[in-house]
């Protein structure tokens, strides 16, 4: 186990680096105006992801019972990250229809 966090720790900084800084651009739009129409996006595609869904297959959950505990807590974390990826889609979608497109910052300010 004290190899494997070390090596973990590593991949963590590398992966890190690899990432890039993306921002919606459109001609001639400035930046409040793509963060409001990125911000109108945002709101309606998480109404849009939780329109008539619910996070409880049956019924709420017993909490604090091994019910709870077990199954639920997985399906819980599912569920959410099933929604997060939902809400991201749906916001991407709507801010291409409006003319953006999704551009690599070169150099990101830190």
């Amino acid at each position: 186990m004290r190899q494997v966090l070390p090596l973990l720790g590593v991949a963590v900084l590398v992966l890190a680096g690899c990432t890039q800084t993306t921002r919606w651009e459109k001609p001639q739009t400035s930046e409040q105006a793509a963060a409001a129409d990125l911000e109108d996006c945002r709101l309606h595609a998480n109404q849009e992801a939780n329109r008539g869904i619910s996070p409880y297959p049956l019924r709420y959950p017993r909490y604090g019972s091994p019910y709870y505990r077990g199954w639920y807590s997985e399906y819980d974390a599912r569920w959410r990250q099933e929604q997060h990826f939902t809400e991201n889609r749906l916001a991407s979608f709507c801010m291409r229809t409006k003319g953006y497109e999704r551009v690599v910052v070169e150099n990101p300010k830190q």
